[in-house]
C-alpha cells in the first residue's frame, strides 16, 4: 500500500516538473524542492513533516505561481494523497476534485494527466467503499488512456 502512494507522488512530481511553466524561476524551483521533500519525507515515514511541507508547497505555489500552474496542481495532489493515506477522505476529496477541475480546464478532458486525476479520485472512492462512484471514474480514465496512449501503455493497464 505504501508503495502505491510513493508511486503516485513520483508520478505527480514528474508531471509538474515536465510541464514547467514558470513565471518566477525561484518560486517555481522552491515549490518543486518542497514537493520533492514531501515525497522523500513520506517515503521515510515522516508523515507529520510531509504534511507540513506539502502545506507550505501549496501555499507558496498558489501565491507565487497561481491556482492553475502545474506545480500548484502537483502540490494539491500531494496533499490529497497524504490525507488519503491517513484515511482523511473528507480532506482529500475536495483537493482531488480541484486538481481534476483544473486539469480538465487547462489541459482538456482527454489529456493523460486528466486521466490520472480521474484515476486518483476513483481510487479515493474505492478506499471509501463507494464503488458505485469509483467505477465510472475508472471507466473515464481508462477510455482516455486507451484513446490517447493506446491499449498497451502501462498507464492504460493501471486503469
Amino acid at each position: 500500500m505504501k508503495r502505491r502512494w510513493i508511486v503516485r507522488f513520483i508520478l505527480f512530481l514528474s508531471i509538474s516538473l515536465a510541464a514547467g511553466q514558470s513565471p518566477s524561476p525561484s518560486a517555481s524551483a522552491q515549490v518543486e524542492r518542497l514537493n520533492r521533500e514531501v515525497t522523500q519525507l513520506y517515503a521515510n515515514g515522516k508523515l507529520v513533516l510531509a504534511l507540513e511541507a506539502a502545506q507550505r508547497a501549496l501555499t507558496l505555489a498558489e501565491a507565487s505561481l497561481g491556482p492553475e500552474h502545474p506545480a500548484t496542481t502537483s502540490s494539491l495532489n500531494n496533499l490529497a494523497v497524504l490525507y488519503e493515506s491517513q484515511g482523511a477522505y473528507g480532506k482529500a476529496e475536495p483537493l482531488y476534485r480541484r486538481v481534476l477541475a483544473i486539469r480538465e480546464k487547462v489541459l482538456g478532458p482527454e489529456h493523460p494527466d486528466t486521466a490520472t486525476s480521474l484515476n486518483n479520485l476513483a481510487s479515493l472512492n474505492e478506499s471509501k467503499g463507494a464503488y458505485g462512484k469509483a467505477e465510472p471514474l475508472y471507466g473515464r480514465a481508462l477510455a482516455i488512456r486507451e484513446k490517447v496512449l493506446g491499449p498497451e501503455h502501462p498507464d492504460t493497464a493501471t486503469s
